[in-house]
């Protein structure tokens, strides 16, 4: 599976984060796109996805508390055993997507690592 751990703060799903672009622009409901230019690539860097074949209890401890969702599925509460962090966890299972999906989810993925919003987690 297609794993992707990021610190929990402030955690939005990414329905949610479309409704807001959807609607009239506001200080506290749009991303300043100079912020994100001003950031884009050095965030990707801080961003933390976990990619790996092996077991996710391995190195995270998952609970079933589900604290966002999207398209393609709930996003978890865990903690990493290595240091007690909490982060938001979502998994994806590469059998089941075609290569356009994973290319796609890829994309979005590191969109939103560029992304300095605290709205917005990363």
């Amino acid at each position: 599976p297609w794993l992707k751990a990021i610190p929990s703060v402030n955690f939005v799903s990414v329905s949610s984060v479309k409704a807001r672009v959807r609607m009239a622009p506001s200080a506290q409901s749009v991303v300043d796109m100079g912020d994100v230019l001003r950031h884009g690539g050095c965030l990707a860097l801080a961003g933390e996805r976990y990619i790996t074949s092996r077991n996710i209890g391995t190195d995270f401890d998952v609970s079933p508390e589900v604290i966002g969702s999207g398209v393609s599925g709930n996003v978890l509460l865990a903690r990493r055993r290595n240091d007690g962090a909490q982060c938001a966890v979502k998994s994806f299972s590469k059998d089941t997507l075609s290569p356009q999906c994973m290319s796609d989810l890829k994309s979005e993925a590191e969109i939103y690592l560029t992304l300095d919003h605290p709205r917005i987690a990363r």
